[in-house]
């Protein structure tokens, strides 16, 4: 095999070895309706702080019933900086209120997602959330 064969060969499985990642983080903004709005307010039931997106799980109490809600944030090193967020901003009990847009089909294997647009926390203290995966 030539020197130029073997360099064209390495590139190109350089390049297959990299593609993968360049997909891996995908948008899930197709599940999310632009036009859809809700507002939820509940009990902090669990805050994970974790990469590549923190979770916040809420109890939602509505029309006599508790729904369990899951709302998705942007990477802690974001939410840290922009937000002052750190594994403490959340504790079980909490109050809060979230507004945002509802998942509107396939993929949330039967959970209710709501992606938050603005959050109001248990002191008042208001975060604008810019829009889920940027859209």
């Amino acid at each position: 095999m030539s020197r130029k064969s073997l360099a064209i060969f390495f590139a190109i499985v350089g390049l297959f070895g990299i593609s993968g990642t360049l997909f891996a983080h995908h948008s899930d903004a197709a599940f999310f309706s632009r036009d859809d709005w809700k507002t939820i307010s509940g009990t902090v039931k669990e805050f994970r702080w974790m990469n590549p997106h923190p979770l916040l799980i809420i109890d939602v109490k509505q029309d006599g019933r508790v729904e369990e809600w899951r709302i998705e944030f942007h990477a802690p090193s974001k939410m840290a900086r922009q937000y002052g967020w750190a594994k403490s901003t959340f504790a079980p009990g909490d109050q809060v209120t979230i507004y945002g847009h509802p998942w509107t089909k396939g993929g949330a294997e039967g959970h209710n997602v709501l992606a938050p647009v603005k959050l109001t926390h248990s002191n008042g203290k208001v975060d604008d959330i810019d829009a889920p995966n940027n859209y």
